[in-house]
Formats: structure tokens, sequence, C-alpha cells
């Protein structure tokens, strides 16, 4: 990340290169033929062919002009102090049939001073040989334009000299030092850098490569002597020179000098498709031949993201592969780092959150939010599928870094997390994480136990960019006062010791490699410097390359090449060259890098600590004890784990001075006799031996009938003591039918097998129960637990036999599966899908509300277990005709237990508002989760879906067509890409619409969707979206009714239109909070009415009916249990209804009525269920069948048709309100949004209501007679809608 100083420097560079880049021109013509043209014959020196161009006689003060030789051309000798005022001197160089040879110049009569600096300009004349094949052009080229070279009087003195394109390209880059004053020795300074930097040759044979060297180039003779060479490029500066292209000529100069292929501006691959204020780089990636590039568009109202993959695989054309965009963000995307692992792109951005990117096989590229938080720092994967994110915030004590699973890319799976850690950058090396902020080496063995080998802070200043190698880490250090390279050594000894190579202005990035460190620093405005150190030992760096690079920030590696950025534009540079100079490295020794101290448990033999040292040279390092208190401990030769020799008594140290501080030293070593040594010492830590265990596996266990293997269960436990265990069979009435092994903790039947029918149990019931005595294992603490361990066997051969009318107790087929899942964790044996049925049948019969009313069906009948659980329900009807039972239900138990406590959802994060299923369809979007992919890709409220994939959702009337879009509307795993066309609220619709492309993830739901204080002159109005009842939202009501209660609400706008139900105890403490003590004291929430075989003990529970009251504290779903709850005491709520209401939320309007608090409707008629359920798992399946009917207070709940506002006109029960369709086209909160505009009218004048709307309406459809080709509804893919639960506890 940018420290601010820097920060603010770059944005003023991109401003200025912005500015300058919208002000360049360019592009060569071609070299035209004009002017007085030589002939191509004539004498020839050195008698050659007439045809042939021939060399030049040099001597002392002659030197020639040389693209093809330039004849014919003025020449003018500028001296050092006038390079800005005329010529000291003028000539004209040779023509063709010279006898001196060609385009030679003559300054043998000027006065030359050998102790002066030259500039040499030759204008005009002609190229007689522009392709260099040593032949006379039939036809010369006209020179337009100007040569130009810098050389001393003493070179002009000697002769032999060359005026030629590379003293023309050096000429160009240092043009501004020349025109500017600077003194000869700092021009011919960067004249020498240049030089080194263009030719790899000595050409002139001093010994040292300078610009004389480039006063001896011969295009046709020296070519092969270039750093880098490209024909076409030195083509066009040539096509530049002749036609007299200046500004063309200066870009390529500039690029042929520091190496460049080619640069690209990241805006002009956008221009055509998108409309972009100011975008910029934020990062770049390189994997293969693949470049990701990512940029932020900050001039723009809305907020953009840009992915962008571009394949650099020939660095002369690089090409876009695709671009994912990511549009009104809301927010600034801010800086971003990248980062790759298992073919994904991850984009860590400080103010929205963590993307992913996958480029397929058809090189498409997609990318999804998937961690949504503002404060994402630093970001760096370890090629095993983990990933670690740095979180940050300003002052809060929250720095944080946190390791990840990414096995599935899309569901990163939170491992670890180290607090209190300030990371700006991070990296990964052998198992290792190198922090970078703060200081700290963490072993990533293992990344779900990430451990601090070492840590400290750092003097103030940001590293912008950091590398790591050997022990040593090296960044661009920044911090106001002072700049420069600092070196911090991260090894074992020393650490966070550090130094600085100051004198360098603005270091900005680094990258290593091999031996090699590369550093990009500040120059000017225009250009940057390339420095380049070689590591000749871990820590010490020697300058061997200074050189010109261009503007940039950023700096990857890439073959042979590196890719350099600077926000708006990158570059290619060509890396040969880089490293002359270097010195051949002698071995160099392994390196410490884990921490010097560690602490151990008393009386433990075992490992505790890991040694680890790394080899400069990638040699083999073998690890030993070598000094100190050696007989106490062991260290593995090969992995470095070090543990103790025998249990170390705290209470009877036997270290050296007796004081629990054992001294070691170890020692690492190569395969060359290279070595390190590393002071250690092991603190041993008194521990609490009488801790007692805690016993870990299940007292119960399931055994089939007839079951003969040996070990049937394991006994676990553990303690703060973190000992080994010892077991034993303490007792119990069957104990001597089982043993145990005392060390393992394996449970063994002692030679019998369990026969169902013939129990070997005392009792004779099939149920064997044994007591197990558990201790830590080689102490004298006491401590100990007991087990009470109980195993069924269950009879394999269950009775199925069907008798219409006939029940069997359900517990006879409870858990016996098709398809068990493992017993340790569940109570499943093996059964089959009859068993299954049989339970359903009997569970149905015993708890269901109204039993009496469900058809008997055979459970042999030949249908599935689910379509036979949709068929034990009543087919009575309420008084409006609608289904008595609309709410029977199943949902996989993994899945229900997922979205029930946290609120995951697989989909978009869209809720869905339906019209009519069959053509002509209608499909809105009710809202949309926050930081969900929809959200990020601009769906909006009141959004009308018209297509999807292409294809026409209105009006397709084909069974494939409504396939295809149920598959789009409810994905059934993530990472899923549809494309919808949608159709803006009020907006007209013209048959083409804008196509946004979604893709499916775990989106988690806001239960408390928006909080808002509305001032009025009657006193403050709060306003609440509440949509879920899961467990999450305990916390959200709690935090929003704080808010609220501080703002001083005077009444409340409870919006439930979207809630189908929950959880009801998260009801009852809502209604508390509404309502208040004074209100709820002594009275009833709900009373829960089972049917007439349970009149007062719960089927489920087994415990006595009680009434449940208005709860008034926490209960720990998602605060901790026992707060008191904030209340606001109203005496008057007004409730926002649809046909999406249902259950728990209906229950909170049946309680308020109750107690007498004045409700008020605002919407439409709500669901009507006054019913609810446990959730009861058999075989992996969770099943919702109505069990209980809620009563309030004074005893009523017979709202099976709803509750209705009083203008309505439907059939309900009617309650004080209006009759209000759902405002589509204003978001939630927005005080002329209908539905909460009447309300706010009710206030002022009770009893006004504006006029009732059709009676149909958009709402979410229940049931779809599915024989016809409709869409399913949202209750058929969204569990929890319209439901009220039970917990067992």
């Amino acid at each position: 990340m940018l420290n601010p100083p820097l920060l603010f420097l770059r944005l003023l560079l991109i401003s200025l290169l912005l500015m300058l880049t919208a002000c360049g021109g360019g592009g060569g013509g071609g070299a035209s033929s004009t002017g007085n043209t030589p002939t191509g014959s004539g004498s020839q020196n050195n008698g050659g062919s007439s045809n042939r161009v021939s060399e030049p006689t040099f001597a002392p003060g002659i030197g020639q002009a040389l693209l093809g030789p330039i004849v014919d051309a003025n020449a003018g000798l500028y001296e050092e102090g006038r390079f800005n005022s005329s010529p000291v001197c003028t000539t004209t160089t040779s023509s063709a049939n010279s006898n001196l040879g060609p385009g030679v110049l003559d300054f043998r009569n000027c006065n030359v001073n050998p102790n002066l600096l030259y500039l040499i300009v030759i204008r005009n004349g002609f190229d007689i040989d522009v392709n260099d094949d040593g032949n006379i052009d039939t036809t010369p080229t006209s020179n337009q334009g100007v040569i130009r070279g810098l050389i001393s009087g003493e070179d002009i003195l000697a002769g032999e000299f060359r005026i030629n394109i590379l003293t023309e390209v050096a000429y160009q880059n240092v043009s501004d030092l020349v025109t500017g004053g600077s003194s000869a020795n700092e021009i011919l300074s960067s004249l020498n850098l240049f030089a080194a930097q263009l030719v790899r040759e000595d050409l002139n044979g001093d010994n040292i490569i300078d610009n004389s060297d480039l006063l001896s180039f011969s295009p046709r003779l020296n070519a092969g002597s270039l750093q880098q060479d490209s024909a076409a490029a030195r083509n066009e500066i040539l096509n530049a020179i002749l036609t007299n292209n200046q500004e063309e000529l200066r870009i390529m100069s500039g690029q042929f000098l520091r190496g460049v292929s080619k640069s690209y501006y990241f805006r002009n691959f956008l221009l055509n498709r998108h409309s972009f204020v100011h975008l910029v780089m934020n990062d770049l990636l390189i994997d293969d031949d693949i470049l990701y590039v990512v940029g932020s568009d900050t001039g723009a109202s809305d907020n953009n993201l840009v992915i962008m993959a571009l394949d650099i695989s020939d660095p002369l054309t690089i090409t876009l592969v695709d671009e994912v965009v990511f549009r009104n963000l809301g927010t600034e995307p801010g800086q971003s780092q990248l980062a790759y692992e298992n073919e994904h792109l991850y984009i860590a951005t400080d103010e929205v959150g963590l993307f992913v990117a996958e480029l397929d096989d058809s090189s498409n590229l997609s990318a999804s939010l998937v961690i949504n938080d503002a404060d994402i720092h630093a970001i760096a994967t370890d090629g095993n599928n983990h990933l670690f994110l740095s979180f940050f915030g300003f002052g809060i004590n929250n720095e944080s870094v946190s390791s990840y699973d990414v096995s599935d890319p899309f569901n990163p799976l939170l491992l670890d997390t180290i607090n209190d850690l300030l990371a700006f950058n991070m990296e990964v090396q052998n198992d290792l994480l190198y922090v970078y902020g703060d200081l700290a080496v963490l072993d990533i063995t293992s990344p779900e136990n990430m451990l601090v080998h070492n840590r400290t802070s750092l003097s103030s200043g940001s590293g912008e960019s950091f590398a790591v190698d050997n022990g040593f880490i090296y960044s661009a250090y920044n911090d106001g006062d002072s700049n420069g390279l600092r070196i911090v050594n991260v090894g074992s000894e020393n650490f966070g010791s550090t130094s600085l190579i100051s004198d360098i202005n603005f270091p900005s990035e680094i990258i290593l490699n091999d031996n090699f460190l590369h550093l990009i620093v500040y120059r000017d405005h225009v250009n940057n410097l390339l420095l380049t150190y070689q590591i000749t030992s871990p820590g010490n760096l020697k300058l061997i390359s200074t050189r010109i690079s261009p503007l940039a920030f950023y700096l990857k590696k890439h073959d042979e090449h590196l890719v350099a950025s600077n926000g708006t534009e990158f570059f290619i540079l060509n890396k040969v060259g880089l490293t002359q100079g270097s010195s051949p490295l002698s071995n160099r020794s392994p390196i410490f890098i884990s921490s010097s101290e560690t602490s151990t448990d008393d009386d433990k033999i075992k490992v505790f600590y890991t040694a680890k040292a790394i080899d400069p040279d990638g040699d083999q390092i073998t690890y030993s004890l070598v000094e100190g208190d050696l007989e106490y401990f062991s260290i593995d030769a090969a992995s470095g784990e070090l543990s103790t020799r025998i249990p170390l008594d705290y209470e009877n140290p036997v270290d050296q001075n007796m004081d629990n501080v054992y001294e070691l030293t170890l020692r690492a070593s190569d395969s060359k006799g290279g070595f390190n040594l590393l002071n250690f010492s092991v603190d041993v830590s008194d521990i609490d031996e009488a801790a007692v265990p805690v016993i870990t596996s299940p007292s119960n266990l399931i055994l089939p009938d007839n079951f003969i293997d040996d070990s049937i269960y394991l006994v676990e436990a553990e303690n703060t003591y973190e000992n080994a265990m010892i077991y034993f069979i303490n007792g119990g009435a069957d104990a001597d039918l089982f043993s145990l092994d005392a060390l393992t903790g394996s449970l063994q039947l002692q030679d019998f097998n369990t026969s169902f029918d013939q129990p070997q149990d005392a009792n004779g019931d099939n149920v064997y129960e044994v007591e197990i005595f558990v201790a830590p294992y080689n102490t004298n603490s006491g401590a100990y637990s007991l087990l009470n361990l109980r195993i069924t066997v269950v009879d394999a051969t269950i009775n199925t036999s069907y008798q219409a009318g006939v029940f069997r107790p359900s517990s006879e087929f409870k858990d016996a599966c098709e398809a068990p899942r493992d017993s340790i964790t569940y109570d499943d044996f093996k059964g089959s899908t009859l068993t299954e049925k049989h339970w359903l049948r009997s569970w149905s019969n015993e708890t269901y509300l109204w039993y009496s009313e469900i058809p008997d069906i055979n459970p042999a009948s030949d249908v599935t277990v689910s379509d036979y659980f949709d068929a034990l329900k009543t087919n009575a009807v309420t008084p409006s005709g609608a289904p008595k039972d609309q709410f029977h239900y199943t949902v996989p138990t993994q899945e229900f237990e997922q979205f029930s406590q946290s609120g995951i959802g697989l989909g978009y994060g869209i809720h869905w508002i339906f019209g009519s299923p069959t053509p002509p369809r209608e499909l809105h979007v009710a809202y949309v989760e926050p930081g969900s992919s929809a959200h990020l890709a601009g769906i909006t409220r009141g959004m009308r879906i018209m297509e999807i994939n292409g294809e026409d959702l209105v009006n397709g009337n084909t069974q494939e067509l409504v396939n295809n879009i149920n598959a789009a509307l409810f994905p059934d795993s993530s990472g899923q890409t549809h494309t919808f066309g949608v159709l803006a609220s009020g907006e007209a619709d013209t048959g083409t619409y804008p196509q946004i492309d979604l893709t499916s993830e775990n989106t988690a739901s806001s239960p408390v969707l928006t909080t808002n204080t509305i001032a009025t002159a009657g006193g403050n109005v709060g306003y609440l979206v509440f949509n879920e009842h899961i467990a999450t939202a305990e916390s959200a009501l709690i935090d929003a009714v704080n808010d609220l209660a501080d703002d001083s609400v005077t009444d409340l706008v409870l919006d439930l239109r979207y809630n189908g139900g929950g959880l009801l105890a998260i009801a009852s403490q809502l209604a508390y909070m509404i309502a208040g003590d004074a209100n709820t004291s002594g009275r009833i929430f709900e009373t829960t009415q089972f049917n007439d075989k349970h009149p007062v003990i719960n089927p489920v529970s087994q415990q006595a009916i009680t009434p449940i009251p208005f709860i008034d504290e926490s209960i720990g779903f998602s605060e901790p249990a026992g707060q008191s709850l904030p209340t606001l005491d109203l005496n008057r709520v007004f409730i926002i209804t649809g046909n999406e209401t249902c259950s728990a939320s209906e229950s909170i309007i049946n309680s308020l009525t109750g107690i007498g608090l004045e409700v008020v409707l605002i919407g439409s008629t709500s669901c009507g269920k006054p019913y609810g359920f446990y959730p009861q798992d058999n075989c992996g399946t969770t099943y919702f069948t109505i069990q209980f009917q809620g009563v309030n207070d004074i005893g009523f709940g017979d709202y099976p048709d709803g509750f209705t506002p009083a203008n309505s006109g439907d059939i309900g029960v009617t309650i004080q309100g209006c009759s209000v369709a759902d405002d589509l086209g204003k978001e939630l909160g927005d005080i002329t949004e209908e539905r909460l505009a009447a309300a706010l009218a009710w206030r002022e004048s009770p009893a006004s209501c504006p006029t009732p709307p059709p009676v149909a309406s958009l709402s979410t459809i229940q049931i779809f007679p599915f024989d016809l080709i409709s869409i399913q509804s949202a209750e058929e893919n969204s569990f929890l809608q319209n439901n009220r639960i039970l917990w067992m506890k």
C-alpha cells in the first residue's frame, strides 16, 4: 500500500503524465526523395566497385555523418556553453564520389579546444544507403531532418568518429541537459551511462564502454554489438530523422535507449467500449504469458473497477484477451494488490473487498466479489490453495493477518487469524509468511495454525514495495524525511536490525531476479532511474547498473523482459545487459529465520519447536545440536523438529543454572561446508496439572444388528494440559462385554456380536451401558472425567409391514437410512427408502397438527421419499379457498444449518418478486443484498428481468427455455455466470435491454436491510426494514434499536413486507424491544398448541407446554446470552406488510395486538400462517411439517387468510390501516415510496388512506401449477420463507 507522501507524489505525476500524453503527437510518415538529388555514380575511394559504398579515409579532425552515409549535408559545430548560440564552425559533408569517401566531416580548419564538449548538428543532405546493405541506392533518400552527436574536442581532433543513429538517440535523451545549461561533466556522465545501455562491446578498443563507443558505431558493421536490437525500431528512428518528425524521434529514441519494445496506453484498450473519466492502473501481475491489470475509474461519480487480461507472449504485439468491469461500486475501489493461486487471480482492494477472477480455456474472464470488507491492504498466496490477507483500520486496533483455504476459489474458508499485526505488504517463501508494516515472520506450514517465529515494530515509514531474499527484506522506504533502500534483517540473529542506502530519491518498486535486485526510483517528471544491484551476500548489495527508465511505479518480470507501469501506461523493457558487471558468488552459508527462543510445558515428551533456516544457494540443510543442555533434547536432522527426550519437571529443573531456562546452540549446515549457529533458549512452563479432561466424543452410539467389527468406538478427550490421556473401563452394567485400549481409547467388542434378537446387555433392551474413566497420562494430579456411554443396537430387519390406520412408533424407523452418514457424528445406520418413508408416516401421525386429515398411503408405493413426504399433509382449504397447508418443506440438512445460522445462501443476492409464472411473465427485483454480485453489477430495486442468457423470459414457452431460466434464476453451485437483460423501473420497453452478467456465489443475507430516522414536525420516526428471522438478526436488531433509541424516535415504521418468518425467539425479542417492559411485563408473546394427542406435553421436546414470554434479553444467537435488550417503549407501531409477511412476522402483529398495542397495517394482506414447526433431520434431509398453532396473550391465533388492512376488501383478519401497492420505483426508505409515505400520512392524519390498488398486484406466487410451463417460485428456493421455527436447545 502507498504511504501518504508517496501517494500524493504519484497522483501528481500521473496528472502530469496525463497532460503530457494528451498533448502528444507523432507518427512518422515515409521518407521522401526531394530536392537536388546527387547521382549514384562516380570515382570511389580505394578503387572499389562503382555501386559499393566505400569506407572513408579517416584522419585527425575527420569523421563521418552516417545513417547510411549522409552526403552533401550542412554541418555545424557548437561549443560547450554556447549550445544555444551560433555554430563556431560550419562545413559540408562530402559527396558520394569524394576521394575522402561519402559523408565525410572535415573539421581540420576549425579551432577545436580539446578540453571542451561540442555538439555536431547535421542538416539536410541525402542518405545514399538507406538500408545499410553496403550498396549505393539508385535513388538516394532526402534527409529533411537533423542528426546530432555530442563529442569532446579531444575526440574531434583524434578523428575517426561517426555521427550516427546512436549519437542521435543519446542526444534525444540528454537534450534537456544540453538546453538547460548543465555542465559538460553532467552531460558526459549521462552519455557514458547511455552507452553502457546501448552497446555491449568496446567498439573503439580503449577497454571501456562510454560515449566514444557511440561515436564509433556503424549500423552496417556493428549492429550485433547492441545490447538488444530491433531492426523495426531502428527503422522507425531512421524514418523519423529523415522525415523530420521530431516528436516521433523523441519517443522512439527514449524507447530504444531503455530497451523498450513498445509502450501501451491502458486507456486505449478500453476507450472503444467504455466511458471512463480518469482510469489509472492499480497493480499488475504476470502469470505465464498473461499480464493481469487492475485499474479504477476514480474520477467518475459511479466508481468502477476494471480487471483485464493481456497476452504478452509477443512483447511487440500485446493483445487484449478479455476484461471485466464492476460498475457503481458506491465507493472508490482504492489501492489494489494482486495475487495468483490455482488458476485464479485475487484482487484485494482497500475500499471494497476481495475479488476473484478466472480466465477460462475459452479466454473468457469472469470475476466475483468473495469477501466484502473495505479494509484489505495486502495479499499473498502459498501455491497450495491458501490465501493470506491483511486487514487494517486507521485509529482502530483491528490490524490482523488471516489465512484462508481457497480450494473453492469463490468461497474462501477462514482458517486462522493473527490479531494486532499490521501489514502493508506480505510475501510467502519456503512455508514462511513475511509481513512488512509491523515486521513479522510467520510459519505457515499449517495455515490453519499460523505460528509467529519473530515479530517487532519498525520505525516510521511504510514500505511501498518490498522483496524477501535469504533472511533479509529489501524495501522502498519513504517516511517524508528520508528516502532510500531499507535492508531489514529477518533472520533469527539481530532480527529487525536495519540499514539504509540513502540518497535514493523516492524509491517506488523493487523486484528480485535471481541474485539481482532491480529498483525503480524517481528522477524527474519524465523519467525514472532503474538501479540494478547484485546481492553479493545476504544483506549486502553492489550497485552494478544505473539506467534511465520510463516513469513507472510498478515493476514485474516476464521471461527476458520487465513490465513497468506508471498508472496510465505500461512498458515492456528488455532485461538483457542489466546484470553486466556482476561478480561470481562464493558459497553462502544457511541463515536461521526461526525464533531464538520458545517455551514448552513441563512433564511432557513432545515436539515443541521447529528450527527453520534457508540457504541462499538452495543447498540441502541439515540441523544439529552442538552445545548446551544437549542431554534433554533431540532434533530431527532433516525437518528441524526439536523435542524433549524426557519430561521436564517445572518443580525439579535440571538445566545448568536450575532456572527452568534451558540453553542450546543449534547448527544449520549446507552440503558445501557452510554453516550457521543459533543461540537458543527453551523456557519450561508450569501447567495446571489438575485440569479436568473434557471428553469430546459422543456419549451415544448406534450399532446395527450383528455388527462384528472389533473396534466400535474411539474415546476422545482433551484438557488445558494437552497431555496424552489414559483410558479404563470403570464400570457400567455391561462393562464385561467390552475391552478398551488404555493408550488409544479404542473400544472393542469382547467376543460377541450385536444380535438384536438375542441381546446380551444386562436388562435385555439392546442398550449396552459402559462407564469409561479418562485421566491425563503420567501425572499424579488426580484429575479425571467419566463417560457414561450408551450403545444402542438396532434391528436390521425392521418391521416394514403396512396396515392401514396402524402406526408403529416412529423411533423404530428413525435414522434407518438408505445412505447413512458417518456413525460418529450422526445416529444413522443402514436402512432403506422404505424405512425412511415409514418414519415419515409415523412421525407425521404423531406430530402433524391435522394428523387426522392426512391420507394414509402405503410406504411401499412407488414414489420417492421426497414425493411421499409431500403427500403427508391435509388437503383442506381456508375460508378464502386457499390451501390450509401451504408450508410443507424439505431442505438438505447441511444447507439449512448453514443458512439458518449465518444467513449465507447461494445466488446473486437478489430477492425476486414474481408476477405471473406463465406467459406473459413478470419478474422484478424487490431488493439487492449490499455487496453481493448483483449489487456490484448495478442491479437495483424495481428492475424487471426481460431476458436471461438471450432467451425471452416474458413470452418464451418451451420446456427447454423454462428449464434454462430456472437454472439461471436459482443456480445450484457458485461460480455460474448468466446474462440478464433488464428493464429499469419507469423506463419504456423498446425491445432492447442492457445486458448484465451475474455470477452465483454464497451471499450473506442482511436481516436488517435499512435503519433510518425520519425527522418530522411531530418528532422523529424510526424506519426499520427487517427481512429475515435468522440467528444473525439478533445482533442486527439490537444495533438498530439502539440507534433508534439514541435518536429518541416517537413512532416506528416496521417494514416486514418481504419477511417470511424464521426463528420465533427473534420475533419475541423484537416485539419486546418495540413495546418495552411496561407493556409486556407478565404478558404472553405466544402459546403453542399441538394436536389433540398432546394437550399438555410438547411431542418434540417432551417437556410440558409453557407459554413463550416476550424475551427481554439476548439468548446467544449472535450476541452473548443474558444481556438486557434495548427498548423503544412505544404504544403504537406501523407495520408494512405484503403477502410475503408470514409466520414469525405475523406473530409480531398478533402478539402486539394481543397486549393492546396499537398496530396500523400499511400494504397488503399477509400470507396467513399462524402455524409452526420444529426442523427435524432424518438421513440428511431436514423436514418441516406443521406441528403447532400459535395463539397470543388473549388466546387468538386463527388467521389462516392473513392480516389485512381495513380498506383492502380481502378476506382475512382486519386491522386498521391502508391497502397500498408495493412501490418498486422507489428505494426502500425513500419517504416518497408509497407504503412508507402512507404510514407517515396516517401519523399526521389518522385513518387517511390513498386509493386502494386493484386486488391483483405483483407478489411472490406461493404455489404454481407445475403442469403448466412456468418458472419456479421464490418460496420453492428459499426454505426459510413463510416459516415459524422453534429450536430444540
